[in-house]
């Protein structure tokens, strides 16, 4: 064999070698980017489900809070006695969390027609009650010898 021919067949091995190699480096790479490419979709649908998940659980664990206010005052002679309560309006089934005022020998609730839903003695006796969806109003009871009195009823519905 002559050195031109040792050379030529040198030369194809290299080329081969070569484009052999760098075939398998292109695989290699192929198969990375895909993987790459699979990996970022799936990031992508699990932070797509995973803030889906947060934000459904925020959503049911906010509950909404609703304060029903009223408030009484005593008439006297050229002055009539004023119950005012405002209309407030429970979107679920809504439960007694909280009770203030000031004069008030307990409250009752009515329904926005004016039909009386449930009278409470004291504040205590209060929480826990559950009404409906709906609308109401809390009016204080006068306590012996209050000029006025005031009510807040807060509701927490879920």
């Amino acid at each position: 064999m002559s050195l031109l021919q040792i050379a030529a067949i040198a030369f194809f091995v290299i080329i081969f070698s070569v484009k052999s190699i760098s075939g398998k480096i292109l695989q290699q790479q192929s198969k990375t980017i895909k993987r790459s490419a699979m990996l970022k979709k799936t990031m992508r649908a699990l932070s797509a489900t995973l803030m889906a998940v947060i934000f459904v659980a925020t959503v049911s664990l906010a509950a909404t809070t609703v304060t029903g206010n009223g408030s009484q005052s005593r008439g006297y002679p050229g002055q009539n006695a004023k119950i005012n309560g405002q209309l407030f309006s429970l979107p679920a089934t809504g439960t007694i969390t909280n009770v203030n005022g000031q004069g008030a020998s307990g409250f009752w609730i009515e329904k926005g027609t004016g039909e009386l839903v449930r009278n409470f003695n004291s504040y205590g006796e209060a929480k826990g009650y559950s009404l409906p969806a709906g609308s109401y109003r809390a009016i204080p009871n006068l306590q012996d010898g209050a000029a006025s009195a005031w009510i807040n009823v807060t509701f927490t519905c879920p």
